[in-house]
């Protein structure tokens, strides 16, 4: 980020950013776990902040533990939309 007044630059901050979006679709095209359940709106993932430094190893770490996250999150709710279905 910089700014600057009257050409002088006031501020300079440098900032690396680095974002995780994981989704997960579980079941079959006619009922899976985007289906709504009692009403509710359908829940997608929100991005996490991942690991700012290029390692494989502490990248690798961070998008296994959010797929498995979200893998648990997405069969719970398929299991809901079952059980409400009938």
């Amino acid at each position: 980020m910089s700014a600057a007044t009257l050409g002088v630059s006031q501020l300079h901050r440098d900032s690396r950013n680095r974002y995780l979006d994981t989704t997960i679709r579980v079941g079959d095209p006619a009922l899976d776990n985007y289906r709504r359940v009692r009403g509710d709106r359908i829940q997608f993932t929100s991005p996490l902040p991942g690991p700012i430094e290029d390692g494989p190893a502490a990248l690798a770490q961070r998008m296994w533990l959010e797929t498995d996250r979200v893998y648990r999150r997405a069969a719970d709710r398929l299991i809901a939309s079952k059980t409400t279905s009938r």
